[in-house]
């Protein structure tokens, strides 16, 4: 298949993809921002007993979650995307980059409207404090580039091992307390956060607050190790994805 068509394919995907997000449930994309909402006011609910409620922490909880739900979203629906597209995998030679790439621009174009609210409502409330848009650029290429790198390696082995699936939800759920979400690793106990900071998500997270919430710069040589070594794990899951695809058809059920 040439390369025209293949931009072709993963348009046509993309739109055919919302499209069906859109008819799937009576709300429509109302649940693109209902559901970080309700996230929100659970955790709020019950951490703001421990944390005093005050409007930082709201602030910093928005600013976590909707970050967080792009990302877990991303690594659990792209982790399962060939698994999911199983009849155009079994009957159709299609590269199997394509479906984690749609995953991806899917879950993107869900996080850009909701960030784009969330920024709206920060502005009305006075908490607002952009870096600007040199500084989102540069998170979100790396960002973007660390959880493509998991979604493409995820992927190359759900099809060998459909209990994955399972274990990936669950290490996605407990990296979300442990990864600064809820509360800022900076204002956890001391003795956990050297620990703590080997996440990478941990740096995103707080790179999303630093951009939005306090009008800092990001640490570049923490942005500039991230981005090295999770291109290196893209590029090695991409030739991993490649040399698999005769093997994709025969084990996926």
């Amino acid at each position: 298949m040439k390369r025209t068509n293949y931009f072709s394919l993963v348009t046509y995907m993309f739109s055919s993809e919302l499209r069906s997000d859109l008819n799937r449930y009576y709300l429509g994309t109302i649940w693109w921002f209902l559901e970080p909402c309700l996230y929100v006011a659970v955790f709020y609910i019950v951490f703001a007993n421990f944390r005093g409620g005050d409007g930082e922490f709201l602030y910093n909880l928005m600013c976590g979650l909707v970050t967080w739900k792009w990302i877990s979203s991303i690594i659990n629906q792209g982790a399962s995307s060939l698994v999911r597209a199983k009849g155009l995998v079994t009957n159709f030679n299609v590269h199997p980059l394509v479906f984690p790439t749609v995953s991806l621009m899917v879950n993107t174009f869900k996080f850009f409207a909701v960030l784009a609210a969330l920024l709206v409502l920060l502005a009305v409330k006075g908490a607002l404090a952009f870096s600007g848009a040199e500084q989102l650029l540069l998170w979100f290429v790396v960002t973007s580039t660390v959880i493509f790198s998991y979604q493409i390696l995820l992927s190359t082995m759900m099809p060998f091992l459909p209990d994955l699936r399972v274990i990936v939800t669950n290490m996605m759920m407990l990296l979300m307390f442990t990864s600064g979400v809820i509360i800022p690793v900076e204002q956890m106990p001391e003795s956990v956060q050297g620990i703590l900071y080997w996440n990478p998500f941990v740096y995103l997270i707080e790179g999303a607050r630093a951009i939005f919430l306090h009008n800092d710069l990001l640490d570049y040589p923490v942005f500039g190790y991230l981005f090295l070594v999770h291109a290196l794990l893209l590029v090695l899951g991409v030739i991993r994805l490649t040399s698999l695809k005769g093997e994709f058809p025969k084990r996926i059920i």
